[in-house]
C-alpha cells in the first residue's frame, strides 16, 4: 500500500475516535486531522490537502457531508477522493447524485473496520490507474507533436 493521506469527519465523536485509533495502527496510513464541522472539513481539504476524505453525510447540525463535496466540487478541490460512511438511509436519487459528482466509495454503518482499509486501497488503486493512464495520454500527445514538428522541419530541410 502507497502512503496514504486522510482526514476523517464525522459528528459522532466516539466514531471519529475509533476509525482514528483504527487507521493509526497502520504505517502507511497518515491522519491529516479530525473533525465534526463541515465547515472545518472544507478548510482542512483546502489547507491539508489529503488523498482520501472519510466523511459522513448527515450531520446533526453544520453542513452536510453532501454540501462539503459539492463545495469542494465548485472549488475545484478535485485531488481528493471521498470515502462515505454513513448509517442514513438515502434514496436512489441522493445516491444517483453522489455518483455524478464522482463519488463511487460507500460503506453503511455498522461494517467491520478492516472495510474502511479495503476501500482505502481501492481509492488508491484508481487513483493510481488515473495517473498511470494520465502520463501515458500525456506521453502519446507529446510523442505525435514531437512528430508533426520532426515532419515539418524534414519538408523545410528539402525545400
Amino acid at each position: 500500500m502507497e502512503e496514504i493521506k486522510v482526514i476523517i469527519a464525522d459528528d459522532n465523536k466516539d466514531w471519529c475516535t475509533l476509525v482514528y485509533n483504527y487507521l493509526q495502527s497502520y504505517d502507511k496510513i497518515t491522519i491529516l486531522g479530525v473533525t465534526s464541522d463541515g465547515e472545518e472539513q472544507i478548510e482542512m481539504i483546502k489547507s491539508l490537502e489529503p488523498d482520501i476524505v472519510i466523511t459522513d453525510l448527515k450531520r446533526k447540525k453544520g453542513i452536510s457531508g453532501i454540501e462539503v463535496i459539492k463545495r469542494c466540487k465548485a472549488l475545484n478541490l478535485t485531488e481528493a477522493k471521498f470515502l462515505i460512511t454513513t448509517a442514513g438511509c438515502y434514496y436512489q436519487e441522493q445516491m444517483d447524485n453522489l455518483r455524478d459528482m464522482g463519488i463511487t466509495h460507500f460503506l453503511i454503518k455498522p461494517f467491520g473496520l478492516e472495510k474502511i482499509i479495503e476501500e482505502l486501497q481501492a481509492i488508491q488503486d484508481e487513483r493510481v490507474y488515473s495517473l498511470i493512464t494520465l502520463k501515458n495520454n500525456i506521453d502519446k500527445k507529446r510523442k505525435s507533436i514531437f512528430d508533426i514538428i520532426l515532419a515539418k522541419l524534414s519538408k523545410q530541410k528539402k525545400v
